[in-house]
């Protein structure tokens, strides 16, 4: 049973207030406690305070009444006040007990009011701790440090998924492939971050894109890369991760390219000969030359799809144009 619906019939029933207790996969959407709200804010909802101790004693209740020995998902999905850290402690320590296989903590990324810290590691331990069992990890506006990062992959031998945004913590990150499984990783918006080194030789998707355009990125050793996004103001001197997207030119076969603040150095642009699909994503109110275009399209000559998303900003709500076509 969903949470949705065994949140719904906990209202009737005592009875069936425990099956959320029983329940393996631990959703707790703001959208299910506040369904009235927009699903397009998600992580940007900050409820008022009367709205939010409705959220925190619900998990409290569910997380309070659980009997499971292990659940396969638990995820929280609100902005938080600093007032509220204990209560994702409490929530933490309660998924990583009981060897949570996917662990997504997103909160209100603009206030990022909450650090994840050593809390974990008396938790996590080593041998049969949760740390064996957890596959993937999303942290959204939560703040944490570098040598946390690469604690949990090394203790999260089955760690597969890393994605982490927001964080105003994150400052050197070094990801080695002696010491982790690592498939997709995603680091975006990390406004602090000076230093990010790749080393992982099971890496198959990378997202980078950052607020930083000082971070001094590294990519050592990514044999088994097939899809990349790059983006942000990590590119205004973009001539860096073209140097370093030279280097995996050969089996790169989906490529994404978010040019707001990207000066294209057609120069240094690399040869994709494996690149099947290929995305650019620009602001409409900047300037962007066509011939761009022209020089991306030559770089992918095994090119068969090709999506140009234009986005305006205005006083409401932005307004996107996508441009899809196939068959290059």
């Amino acid at each position: 049973m969903e949470m949705k619906e065994a949140a719904k019939t906990s209202i009737f029933s005592k009875l069936w207030r425990y099956l959320c207790a029983k329940s393996t996969h631990l959703d707790f959407s703001h959208l299910i406690v506040f369904p009235d709200s927009d699903p397009d804010v998600n992580s940007l909802f900050l409820p008022p305070r009367s709205q939010k101790n409705k959220y925190i004693n619900w998990v409290n209740q569910v997380v309070d009444l659980h009997c499971s020995p292990c659940i396969n998902t638990f995820k929280i999905c609100l902005g938080f006040h600093r007032s509220d850290a204990h209560h994702i402690d409490k929530w933490v320590r309660f998924a990583v007990s009981r060897k949570v296989k996917n662990l997504e903590l997103d909160l209100i990324i603009q206030l990022a009011v909450y650090t994840l810290t050593d809390i974990l590691k008396p938790t996590l331990g080593v041998g049969e701790s949760g740390a064996n069992f957890l596959q993937s990890l999303h942290l959204n506006g939560i703040n944490v440090s570098g040598d946390i990062l690469e604690y949990l992959l090394v203790q999260c031998c089955l760690l597969e998924r890393l994605h982490v945004e927001g964080s105003e913590t994150l400052v050197r990150f070094k990801v080695f492939s002696s010491s982790c499984k690592l498939k997709q990783l995603t680091i975006f918006g990390c406004r602090n971050l000076e230093q990010l080194e790749i080393d992982a030789v099971n890496l198959l998707y990378l997202r980078y894109r950052t607020l930083n355009p000082c971070t001094n990125v590294v990519f050592k050793n990514m044999p088994m890369l097939i899809e990349a996004m790059f983006g942000g103001y990590c590119l205004p001197d973009s001539t860096t991760i073209f140097r370093q997207l030279s280097h995996l030119e050969g089996q790169i076969s989906k490529l994404t390219l978010d040019l707001v603040c990207l000066a294209i150095p057609i120069g240094l642009l690399p040869t994709f000969c494996k690149v099947k699909q290929l995305t650019l994503i620009v602001i409409g109110h900047t300037e962007f030359d066509l011939v761009v275009i022209r020089h991306f399209l030559k770089a992918c000559p095994a090119l068969q799809e090709f999506t140009l998303e234009i986005t305006w900003r205005s006083d409401e709500l932005p307004i996107t144009l996508y441009f899809l076509v196939t068959g290059c």
